[in-house]
Protein backbone atom coordinates (compact mmCIF):
# COMPACT_ATOMS: atom_id res chain seq x y z
CA UNK A 1 0.00 0.00 0.00
CA UNK A 2 1.76 2.96 -1.37
CA UNK A 3 -0.02 5.56 0.00
CA UNK A 4 -0.99 6.95 4.08
CA UNK A 5 -4.48 6.64 3.10
CA UNK A 6 -4.15 2.56 1.73
CA UNK A 7 -2.21 2.02 4.68
CA UNK A 8 -4.94 3.36 7.29
CA UNK A 9 -7.76 1.44 5.00
CA UNK A 10 -5.57 -1.79 5.47
CA UNK A 11 -5.18 -1.35 9.50
CA UNK A 12 -9.02 -0.35 9.43
CA UNK A 13 -10.36 -3.64 8.17
CA UNK A 14 -8.10 -5.59 9.88
CA UNK A 15 -9.66 -4.26 13.38
CA UNK A 16 -13.31 -4.41 11.91
CA UNK A 17 -14.07 -7.18 9.19
CA UNK A 18 -12.73 -11.07 9.48
CA UNK A 19 -13.03 -14.11 7.33
CA UNK A 20 -15.59 -16.95 7.85
CA UNK A 21 -14.21 -19.62 7.50
CA UNK A 22 -16.88 -22.64 8.76
CA UNK A 23 -15.27 -25.55 10.38
CA UNK A 24 -16.26 -28.64 11.82
CA UNK A 25 -14.76 -31.07 13.92
CA UNK A 26 -14.81 -33.76 16.71
CA UNK A 27 -14.91 -31.91 20.19
CA UNK A 28 -14.31 -33.31 23.68
CA UNK A 29 -18.78 -32.72 24.48
CA UNK A 30 -18.98 -34.27 21.03
CA UNK A 31 -17.42 -37.42 21.64
CA UNK A 32 -20.03 -38.19 24.72
CA UNK A 33 -22.98 -37.08 22.70
CA UNK A 34 -24.94 -38.97 20.44
CA UNK A 35 -25.05 -38.54 16.50
CA UNK A 36 -28.71 -37.23 16.94
CA UNK A 37 -27.86 -35.43 20.06
CA UNK A 38 -25.04 -33.49 18.34
CA UNK A 39 -27.37 -32.85 15.27
CA UNK A 40 -30.24 -31.63 17.32
CA UNK A 41 -30.28 -27.50 17.13
CA UNK A 42 -27.87 -27.26 14.07
CA UNK A 43 -28.50 -29.26 10.92
CA UNK A 44 -32.28 -29.65 11.98
CA UNK A 45 -32.99 -26.53 10.08
CA UNK A 46 -31.05 -27.19 6.93
CA UNK A 47 -32.97 -27.90 3.85
CA UNK A 48 -31.86 -31.14 3.32
CA UNK A 49 -32.72 -32.70 7.06
CA UNK A 50 -33.54 -36.57 6.25
CA UNK A 51 -30.60 -36.61 4.40
CA UNK A 52 -28.13 -34.94 6.54
CA UNK A 53 -29.44 -36.82 9.30
CA UNK A 54 -28.95 -40.30 7.80
CA UNK A 55 -25.30 -39.25 7.02
CA UNK A 56 -24.76 -37.98 10.36
CA UNK A 57 -25.65 -41.37 11.88
CA UNK A 58 -22.64 -42.93 10.14
CA UNK A 59 -19.45 -41.16 8.46
CA UNK A 60 -20.24 -38.01 10.88
CA UNK A 61 -21.61 -39.73 13.81
CA UNK A 62 -19.84 -37.48 16.92
CA UNK A 63 -18.77 -34.49 15.24
CA UNK A 64 -19.65 -30.81 15.88
CA UNK A 65 -21.99 -29.42 13.01
CA UNK A 66 -21.86 -25.82 12.54
CA UNK A 67 -25.53 -24.11 12.58
CA UNK A 68 -27.29 -24.52 9.17
CA UNK A 69 -28.35 -20.66 8.85
CA UNK A 70 -25.73 -17.99 8.94
CA UNK A 71 -24.88 -14.28 8.07
CA UNK A 72 -21.97 -12.63 8.08
CA UNK A 73 -19.19 -9.58 7.09
CA UNK A 74 -15.79 -10.35 5.33
CA UNK A 75 -13.75 -8.02 4.32
CA UNK A 76 -9.97 -8.52 2.53
CA UNK A 77 -7.31 -6.28 0.88
CA UNK A 78 -4.83 -7.04 -1.77
CA UNK A 79 -2.12 -6.47 -4.25
CA UNK A 80 -0.26 -8.53 -6.58
CA UNK A 81 1.91 -7.45 -10.14
CA UNK A 82 0.40 -7.56 -13.40
CA UNK A 83 1.79 -8.05 -17.27
CA UNK A 84 0.76 -6.89 -20.56
CA UNK A 85 1.52 -8.98 -23.58
CA UNK A 86 0.04 -5.43 -25.95
CA UNK A 87 -0.14 -2.01 -25.98
CA UNK A 88 -2.58 0.14 -27.95
CA UNK A 89 -3.13 3.19 -29.44
CA UNK A 90 -5.68 4.82 -31.50
CA UNK A 91 -7.97 7.58 -32.83
CA UNK A 92 -10.95 7.03 -35.21
CA UNK A 93 -8.77 5.88 -38.22
CA UNK A 94 -5.44 4.70 -37.41
CA UNK A 95 -4.07 2.19 -34.53
CA UNK A 96 -0.83 2.02 -32.75
CA UNK A 97 0.45 -0.66 -31.12
CA UNK A 98 3.81 -2.48 -29.84
CA UNK A 99 4.46 -5.82 -28.38
CA UNK A 100 7.99 -4.94 -27.16
CA UNK A 101 7.19 -3.54 -23.71
CA UNK A 102 9.10 -2.60 -20.60
CA UNK A 103 6.99 -2.88 -17.68
CA UNK A 104 6.09 -2.98 -14.01
CA UNK A 105 2.34 -2.65 -13.64
CA UNK A 106 1.08 -3.48 -9.77
CA UNK A 107 -2.56 -3.58 -8.62
CA UNK A 108 -4.49 -4.61 -6.13
CA UNK A 109 -7.94 -3.07 -4.18
CA UNK A 110 -10.10 -3.90 -1.12
CA UNK A 111 -13.83 -5.01 -0.77
CA UNK A 112 -16.37 -5.39 2.24
CA UNK A 113 -19.07 -7.63 1.34
CA UNK A 114 -22.43 -9.31 3.40
CA UNK A 115 -22.25 -13.00 3.07
CA UNK A 116 -25.42 -14.94 3.84
CA UNK A 117 -25.30 -18.58 3.59
CA UNK A 118 -26.41 -22.34 4.22
CA UNK A 119 -25.08 -25.87 5.22
CA UNK A 120 -27.40 -27.70 2.96
CA UNK A 121 -25.49 -30.72 3.71
CA UNK A 122 -22.73 -31.47 6.32
CA UNK A 123 -20.05 -31.43 3.83
CA UNK A 124 -21.78 -28.51 1.26
CA UNK A 125 -22.06 -24.81 2.09
CA UNK A 126 -23.85 -22.14 -0.85
CA UNK A 127 -23.52 -18.27 0.10
CA UNK A 128 -24.17 -15.13 -2.05
CA UNK A 129 -21.86 -11.83 -1.92
CA UNK A 130 -23.32 -8.46 -2.26
CA UNK A 131 -21.12 -5.65 -1.03
CA UNK A 132 -18.79 -2.91 -2.01
CA UNK A 133 -15.06 -2.22 -4.00
CA UNK A 134 -12.28 -0.31 -4.67
CA UNK A 135 -9.71 -0.88 -7.04
CA UNK A 136 -6.55 0.44 -8.10
CA UNK A 137 -3.68 0.12 -11.14
CA UNK A 138 -0.34 1.48 -11.25
CA UNK A 139 1.27 1.02 -14.44
CA UNK A 140 4.67 2.04 -15.81
CA UNK A 141 4.75 0.49 -19.15
CA UNK A 142 7.03 1.64 -22.21
CA UNK A 143 6.55 0.70 -25.85
CA UNK A 144 9.92 0.41 -27.31
CA UNK A 145 8.76 1.09 -31.21
CA UNK A 146 5.39 1.49 -32.65
CA UNK A 147 3.72 -0.07 -35.48
CA UNK A 148 1.18 2.38 -37.03
CA UNK A 149 -2.12 0.34 -39.17
CA UNK A 150 -2.88 3.41 -41.66
CA UNK A 151 -5.53 2.25 -43.95
CA UNK A 152 -5.52 3.45 -47.55
CA UNK A 153 -8.84 2.06 -49.77
CA UNK A 154 -9.01 -1.40 -49.23
CA UNK A 155 -5.75 -1.79 -48.15
CA UNK A 156 -3.85 -1.44 -44.63
CA UNK A 157 -0.23 -0.63 -44.30
CA UNK A 158 1.96 -1.31 -41.49
CA UNK A 159 4.75 1.47 -40.59
CA UNK A 160 7.47 0.91 -38.22
CA UNK A 161 8.05 4.19 -36.30
CA UNK A 162 11.37 4.29 -33.98
CA UNK A 163 9.80 6.39 -31.33
CA UNK A 164 8.73 5.44 -27.42
CA UNK A 165 5.46 5.55 -25.84
CA UNK A 166 5.28 5.78 -21.71
CA UNK A 167 2.27 5.24 -20.20
CA UNK A 168 2.10 5.68 -15.96
CA UNK A 169 -1.29 7.32 -15.22
CA UNK A 170 -2.55 5.73 -12.40
CA UNK A 171 -6.00 3.95 -12.50
CA UNK A 172 -8.75 3.92 -9.45
CA UNK A 173 -12.05 2.62 -9.42
CA UNK A 174 -15.00 2.32 -6.95
CA UNK A 175 -18.20 0.10 -7.10
CA UNK A 176 -20.58 -2.73 -6.37
CA UNK A 177 -19.44 -6.18 -6.36
CA UNK A 178 -21.92 -9.37 -6.35
CA UNK A 179 -21.37 -13.18 -6.34
CA UNK A 180 -22.16 -16.44 -5.14
CA UNK A 181 -19.79 -20.03 -4.31
CA UNK A 182 -19.67 -23.22 -2.49
CA UNK A 183 -17.56 -24.63 -0.18
CA UNK A 184 -17.33 -28.23 -0.29
CA UNK A 185 -16.07 -29.73 3.49
CA UNK A 186 -15.16 -33.13 5.29
CA UNK A 187 -13.76 -33.37 8.86
CA UNK A 188 -12.47 -36.51 10.35
CA UNK A 189 -10.74 -36.85 13.62
CA UNK A 190 -10.32 -33.19 14.50
CA UNK A 191 -8.70 -32.59 11.07
CA UNK A 192 -10.66 -30.93 8.07
CA UNK A 193 -10.22 -30.68 4.15
CA UNK A 194 -11.94 -27.92 2.59
CA UNK A 195 -12.38 -26.69 -1.43
CA UNK A 196 -13.76 -23.25 -1.85
CA UNK A 197 -14.84 -21.25 -5.17
CA UNK A 198 -16.43 -18.35 -5.85
CA UNK A 199 -17.53 -16.13 -8.67
CA UNK A 200 -18.14 -12.22 -8.38
CA UNK A 201 -18.62 -9.65 -10.43
CA UNK A 202 -17.87 -5.67 -9.64
CA UNK A 203 -19.73 -3.03 -11.20
CA UNK A 204 -16.98 0.00 -11.06
CA UNK A 205 -19.06 3.39 -11.34
CA UNK A 206 -18.48 5.54 -14.46
CA UNK A 207 -17.22 2.08 -16.44
CA UNK A 208 -19.98 0.00 -19.51
CA UNK A 209 -17.83 -2.88 -18.32
CA UNK A 210 -17.76 -5.10 -15.46
CA UNK A 211 -14.95 -6.62 -13.68
CA UNK A 212 -15.00 -10.44 -13.49
CA UNK A 213 -13.01 -12.56 -11.21
CA UNK A 214 -12.77 -16.50 -10.48
CA UNK A 215 -11.15 -17.93 -6.85
CA UNK A 216 -10.32 -21.74 -6.10
CA UNK A 217 -9.07 -22.10 -2.45
CA UNK A 218 -7.98 -25.45 -1.09
CA UNK A 219 -7.40 -25.72 2.40
CA UNK A 220 -6.25 -28.80 4.97
CA UNK A 221 -6.37 -27.93 9.02
CA UNK A 222 -7.14 -28.95 12.49
CA UNK A 223 -9.68 -27.64 15.09
CA UNK A 224 -9.38 -27.44 18.78
CA UNK A 225 -10.95 -27.10 21.58
CA UNK A 226 -11.11 -24.11 24.24
CA UNK A 227 -12.16 -24.55 28.03
CA UNK A 228 -14.79 -26.98 28.31
CA UNK A 229 -15.63 -27.66 24.90
CA UNK A 230 -17.96 -24.94 23.79
CA UNK A 231 -15.66 -22.96 22.21
CA UNK A 232 -13.62 -24.02 19.58
CA UNK A 233 -11.27 -23.01 17.34
CA UNK A 234 -8.64 -23.94 13.92
CA UNK A 235 -5.85 -23.74 12.08
CA UNK A 236 -5.27 -24.24 8.44
CA UNK A 237 -3.17 -23.67 5.82
CA UNK A 238 -4.00 -23.39 2.18
CA UNK A 239 -3.60 -21.80 -1.30
CA UNK A 240 -5.80 -19.35 -3.84
CA UNK A 241 -5.96 -19.26 -7.35
CA UNK A 242 -7.84 -15.82 -8.74
CA UNK A 243 -7.93 -15.19 -12.15
CA UNK A 244 -8.82 -11.41 -12.73
CA UNK A 245 -7.75 -10.30 -15.62
CA UNK A 246 -8.33 -6.46 -16.83
CA UNK A 247 -7.97 -3.98 -19.67
CA UNK A 248 -5.81 -1.03 -18.84
CA UNK A 249 -7.44 1.87 -20.73
CA UNK A 250 -7.70 5.57 -20.62
CA UNK A 251 -7.11 9.14 -22.78
CA UNK A 252 -3.79 10.29 -23.21
CA UNK A 253 -2.28 13.41 -24.76
CA UNK A 254 0.18 11.65 -27.59
CA UNK A 255 2.83 14.58 -27.50
CA UNK A 256 3.31 13.85 -23.95
CA UNK A 257 3.58 10.54 -23.91
CA UNK A 258 4.84 9.65 -27.57
CA UNK A 259 6.44 12.99 -29.14
CA UNK A 260 6.27 12.58 -32.52
CA UNK A 261 3.92 9.82 -32.29
CA UNK A 262 1.40 12.95 -32.42
CA UNK A 263 2.30 13.70 -36.29
CA UNK A 264 0.99 10.69 -37.60
CA UNK A 265 -2.39 9.51 -34.54
CA UNK A 266 -3.58 13.04 -33.41
CA UNK A 267 -2.77 15.01 -30.11
CA UNK A 268 -5.05 12.14 -28.05
CA UNK A 269 -6.02 9.00 -28.49
CA UNK A 270 -7.08 5.99 -26.37
CA UNK A 271 -4.76 3.68 -25.05
CA UNK A 272 -5.47 -0.25 -23.86
CA UNK A 273 -3.43 -2.57 -22.20
CA UNK A 274 -5.01 -6.36 -22.02
CA UNK A 275 -3.33 -7.33 -18.27
CA UNK A 276 -2.90 -10.69 -16.57
CA UNK A 277 -1.42 -11.18 -13.19
CA UNK A 278 2.09 -12.70 -13.10
CA UNK A 279 1.15 -15.74 -11.08
CA UNK A 280 -2.86 -16.69 -9.92
CA UNK A 281 -1.93 -18.84 -7.50
CA UNK A 282 -0.57 -18.08 -3.93
CA UNK A 283 0.21 -19.51 -0.48
CA UNK A 284 -2.14 -18.51 2.63
CA UNK A 285 -2.36 -19.37 6.30
CA UNK A 286 -5.42 -18.78 8.49
CA UNK A 287 -7.10 -18.86 11.95
CA UNK A 288 -10.65 -18.92 13.10
CA UNK A 289 -12.58 -18.84 16.54
CA UNK A 290 -16.05 -20.32 17.32
CA UNK A 291 -17.58 -18.84 20.40
CA UNK A 292 -21.16 -21.09 21.64
CA UNK A 293 -21.78 -22.44 18.42
CA UNK A 294 -23.22 -19.05 17.06
CA UNK A 295 -20.62 -16.33 16.28
CA UNK A 296 -17.41 -17.20 14.49
CA UNK A 297 -14.94 -14.68 13.29
CA UNK A 298 -11.22 -15.57 11.47
CA UNK A 299 -8.34 -14.34 9.81
CA UNK A 300 -6.23 -14.97 6.72
CA UNK A 301 -3.63 -14.24 5.53
CA UNK A 302 -1.98 -14.38 1.75
CA UNK A 303 1.97 -14.49 0.53
CA UNK A 304 3.91 -15.21 -2.09
CA UNK A 305 3.47 -13.08 -5.32
CA UNK A 306 0.30 -12.17 -4.35
CA UNK A 307 -0.11 -10.21 -0.50
CA UNK A 308 -3.77 -10.78 1.11
CA UNK A 309 -5.31 -9.93 4.40
CA UNK A 310 -8.84 -11.18 4.93
CA UNK A 311 -10.84 -10.87 8.03
CA UNK A 312 -14.53 -11.05 8.52
CA UNK A 313 -17.06 -11.96 11.43
CA UNK A 314 -20.35 -14.68 10.81
CA UNK A 315 -23.61 -15.11 13.29
CA UNK A 316 -25.02 -18.65 12.85
CA UNK A 317 -28.74 -19.65 14.18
Amino acid sequence: MKSALMKFLFIFSVLFFLLLSPVAGKTKKDKKTSGQTALKGSLNRALLFPVAKKINKTAYKGFRFPYAWGAGIEGFTFEQKYVANKLTLHNEVITAYSDSLTQDITGGGSRVVVRPDIWVLPYLNLYGLVGFAHGYLEPDITANGINLEIPYQDTVFTVFVDTTVVINKPTRYNGSVYGFGATAFYAYNGYFVEVDYNYSEVHPQGMDSKLVSHRFSPRIGKEFTVGKGNNTGAIWLGASWLEDSQTLTGVVNVREVAGDLANYIGEEAIYTAAINPVTRWNVSVGGSFTINYHFNFAVEIGFLQRQKLAVGFMYRL
